[in-house]
């Protein structure tokens, strides 16, 4: 299956699957740092709201460091949107999220919230 396409797509394009490769890396990472930072918010926020014991470890200049750290994502990747050599790497990176993502709800519609072993969040 798997295997045997790759195989196939490297021999006929070996150094487009590589370019792809390297360009979707670039923007991804600030995907998932973006992702880590607005989880944070919220779970600090939620925490907080609770008076939780679980909340032990402060976080510096919260919640401006984390307000600040998800400006400065979304302003890199706007310029990136907006820069010529580097509108390849963010188009790959929202490619692959975009794919992820659609994987994502296929597979939690087909198996359920419950089977894969997500747990309902509390309001």
């Amino acid at each position: 299956g798997f295997g045997v396409a790759a195989m196939l797509v490297s021999k006929i394009s070996a150094q487009a699957v590589f370019q792809f490769l390297i360009d979707a890396s670039g923007a991804l990472m600030l995907l998932i740092y973006l992702i880590v930072a607005c989880a944070e918010i919220a779970v600090r926020r939620r925490l907080e709201a609770e008076k939780s014991p679980r909340l032990t470890v402060r976080m510096w200049f919260y919640p401006y460091g984390s307000y600040l750290t998800v400006a400065a994502i979304l302003a890199i990747l706007v310029a990136m949107a907006f820069t010529p050599a580097l509108l390849s790497q963010l188009t790959a990176s929202l490619g692959v999220l975009a794919l992820v993502l659609v994987l994502y709800v296929g597979i939690r519609r087909r198996m359920g919230a419950a089977k894969i072993g997500v747990a309902p969040m509390k309001p």
